[in-house]
């Protein structure tokens, strides 16, 4: 691993990218200026897909820790999360996975130990790209089908069945998913975000086109009216439990 270290913003380190964030959907400026020695494990670490490669191979092929010992780190202890690590079941596949993001950078990182395959994806923009290609490549990967956005068709639904879903849903940790409707369009707003319109391409399956999320509806089957709706995003499918209503401009 020749091109991996703590960053520190005096050494001149060759080919070292600087960040990025959207303000609004096509206007790229500087990221702001963060002392990356300051953060040191949270984020301080530079490298590349080819060193972090190198590393996967190493950590999972029994170079750096004996297998006890990466039996107990990727043992996972609370809400799937290991020593480090998180460990989910994604499609049937176990993936040992951790994303990462600082001012300007992000980070996607999963190992399929079953298939021996590692996807890795740095980006030098803000944003949750990098979770969703790791996630439309590792389907690829496996030799699934990658539904584009560009695939998924609207159908209409008339505004009593948008009705069944507005409400608040709890996401994690304090965030919410806010759903209303206004006439006949239905939109979603998640904690510190902009409202987003979802579309349905089922009674109870919408998606968005500002980013790769699809929406699944859990309803009541003597009311119709939704009690969750799943989050399905960068390969992770996120139970929201329906806690308040909501209101919707008719």
């Amino acid at each position: 691993m020749r091109d991996t270290g703590y960053d520190a913003q005096a050494p001149i380190i060759e080919r070292r990218a600087s960040g990025y964030y959207f303000r609004g959907a096509n206007d790229l400026q500087n990221a702001s200026y963060i002392d990356m020695s300051g953060a040191f494990a949270a984020g301080g670490l530079y490298s590349t897909t080819r060193d972090l490669a190198i590393w996967e191979n190493a950590l999972f092929g029994g170079t750096v820790l004996s297998p006890n010992s990466l039996k107990k780190m990727i043992a996972p202890y609370k809400s799937g999360y290991a020593l480090g690590l998180r460990i989910r079941t994604v499609r049937g596949h176990r993936s040992i996975w951790h994303n990462g993001a600082i001012v300007g950078f992000n980070a996607a990182m999963a190992y399929y130990p079953d298939e021996r395959i590692s996807v890795i994806v740095l980006s030098n923009v803000d944003g949750l790209a990098p979770a969703e290609l790791e996630s439309n490549i590792a389907q690829v990967a496996l030799r699934e089908r990658v539904v584009l956005p560009s695939e998924r068709k609207a159908i209409a639904l008339a505004p009593r069945v948008l009705d069944r879903y507005v409400g608040r849903y709890s996401l994690e940790n304090d965030v919410f998913i806010e759903v209303k409707r206004d006439r006949n369009r239905l939109f979603a707003q998640v904690t510190g975000q902009g409202p987003a319109e979802i579309f349905p391409e089922a009674e109870r399956k919408f998606f968005a086109k500002v980013v790769d999320a699809q929406f699944r509806f859990e309803v009541d089957a003597v009311t119709g009216h939704s009690m969750s709706v799943v989050l399905h995003q960068a390969g992770r499918d996120i139970p929201a439990p329906r806690v308040s209503d909501s209101s919707s401009n008719r």
